[in-house]
């Protein structure tokens, strides 16, 4: 989301609903422009599409009515494997295959966790937004959520059963809340 709309990806494309109006509308058609979309944000008036099928991960800029599409990442994309999803705080971060992968301007940047008990088993979201101050790691196969620092330097953790099922979360740092969806109920875990 942004301050005017919610963005939600659909098999036809990207669609938009006006926060203040509720109108919805599809802003964006799929077409050819991605394969399996893995993840949305909005991110200072541009959208940013994680593309699970190629690994890339796609830009769209505002022009008028429409969007122009760019690849982000400069060079080669995360290519095979089981990119699973992104956040946004300035950097992109990047879920792939049990790992995080930062980017900066479509960069890669140099960035490894340190200090887990135990390795990530099966990460599917990662959360982060230019008001946390961490990244937030859904870990299924642990049930757990790994907090991290921004440096990969490992924080604390949340374990609980109904994290093994979990499909998402959302992190309010200022109001020491963690969000998470799971078998179809909200969950609120306190920080």
């Amino acid at each position: 989301q942004d301050e005017q709309y919610y963005y939600f990806l659909t098999t036809e494309g990207i669609s938009s609903t006006d926060k203040t109006s509720g109108d919805t509308k599809l802003v964006l058609k799929r077409g050819s422009a991605w394969k399996t979309g893995g993840g949305l944000i909005a991110y200072i008036g541009n959208l940013y599409l994680l593309d699970k099928s190629d690994g890339k991960i796609y830009k769209f800029v505002p022009a008028g009515d429409t969007f122009e599409k760019s690849d982000y990442l400069t060079g080669t994309p995360l290519g095979t494997g089981k990119v699973t999803d992104l956040a946004i705080n300035g950097s992109v971060w990047v879920l792939k295959d049990g790992k995080i992968y930062e980017f900066n301007k479509g960069n890669r940047q140099s960035f490894s966790v340190s200090g887990l008990s135990k390795p990530f088993l099966n990460p599917t979201k990662i959360f982060t937004n230019v008001d946390s101050d961490n990244l937030y790691v859904l870990d299924n196969g642990n049930s757990r959520i790994v907090v991290l620092d921004k440096n990969g330097a490992y924080k604390t953790e949340y374990q609980a059963s109904i994290l093994k099922n979990a499909k998402d979360l959302d992190v309010f740092e200022s109001d020491k809340i963690i969000y998470v969806l799971s078998s179809g109920n909200v969950y609120q875990i306190n920080i």
